[in-house]
């Protein structure tokens, strides 16, 4: 199992040293590219997203990295639509 993290907030991952708890919410996501299972993992308050990460059921650092780097754009895509939609 691989991960990436997207930090929304650098303030709080450092006071948090990095233990992130439980996720609020997480779901699964599509990949393209890599067949892999995704699921991205939203940390924060009920207002705030402070912290995303992206686990990837993969079995090496390589397809990992070629994982991230067909699809970040795309995740980053979907917090966007999620930080907007809450935002209503």
């Amino acid at each position: 199992m691989w991960f990436a993290d997207l930090v929304c907030d650098l303030d709080w991952f450092v006071e948090h040293r990095g233990d992130l708890g439980e996720p609020r919410l997480h779901a699964s996501v599509p990949s393209r590219g890599e067949l892999a299972s995704v699921k991205m993992c939203v940390y924060g308050s009920n207002l705030v997203v402070h912290h995303v990460r992206i686990v990837m059921e993969l079995d090496s650092y390589e397809r990992a990295s070629g994982c991230v780097n067909q699809n970040v754009r795309y995740w980053i895509c979907l917090l966007e639509l999620l930080l907007g939609c809450s935002a209503r």
